[in-house]
């Protein structure tokens, strides 16, 4: 798992000091990713296939190797599914598709592949958890987008992640990108599944830092500075 995000590593390597950098983050939409009432969630699970008293576990992004699809499948297991009444739904396409497919075909039923999308807001907004083993990310947009949404976030430490799930709040990192950290993970946050509905308010007013007018102002306020140095 990265210890800085993919930019900052980049530029840390052609000689850039970290006093030179300045952080803006990126902006999210608040008006297109929003949390979903009860009556809303169980609509969405019947538009896509899915029960609407399974537990949704969701993956976004692209199907690759530094996403950790591979490990969150290998902890993926139907004992699992079945004990907590679990589905772990996946989006995105990339070079690992094929793995996807095979694990959706033998899971019976406890994964389901809904293929590249070109609007993730319905597909969070439906969901339990997010779920984000990657090994390195430069923000991670899904992220805050899920936040947004009212859905509390299992990630590694990478992107935004260290920032906004440290605290235990909203979300819970996952300690490596390893099958037994997943794992681990996902038992800790069916423990304490009574603070799903807090958390996911909790991550709605986190996300409200990363609207696209707070963003505005950050880069301004970045502009200004640089003029005045100049």
């Amino acid at each position: 798992t990265c210890a800085l995000p993919i930019l900052e590593q980049d530029l840390a390597s052609v000689g850039i000091p970290a006093q030179r950098m300045r952080r803006v983050d990126n902006g999210i939409d608040l008006q297109a990713y929003y949390p979903a009432t009860a009556a809303s969630k169980a609509d969405l699970r019947l538009k896509f296939k899915l029960s609407g008293e399974a537990n949704v576990l969701l993956f976004c992004g692209q199907l690759t190797s530094r996403k950790g699809v591979e490990e969150l499948l290998a902890a993926w297991n139907t004992e699992f599914a079945h004990a907590h009444n679990a589905v772990l739904a996946i989006c995105g396409d990339g070079p690992l598709r094929e793995e996807v497919e095979r694990t959706c075909a033998r899971s019976r039923g406890s994964v389901v592949y809904f293929g590249p999308v070109a609007d993730s807001s319905e597909y969070i907004r439906m969901a339990d958890i997010l779920v984000l083993p990657s090994r390195c990310e430069s923000f991670g947009n899904v992220i805050i987008e899920a936040l947004a949404s009212g859905v509390p976030v299992a990630s590694t430490a990478c992107g935004i992640a260290p920032r906004v799930l440290a605290d235990g709040r909203c979300g819970w990192l996952i300690a490596d990108t390893s099958k037994e950290a997943i794992e681990s993970t996902l038992h800790a946050a069916f423990s304490v599944k009574v603070s799903w509905e807090k958390m996911a308010t909790e991550g709605r007013r986190v996300a409200e830092a990363f609207s696209f007018e707070r963003v505005a102002e950050n880069y301004t306020r970045l502009y200004l500075e640089l003029v005045a140095d100049s």
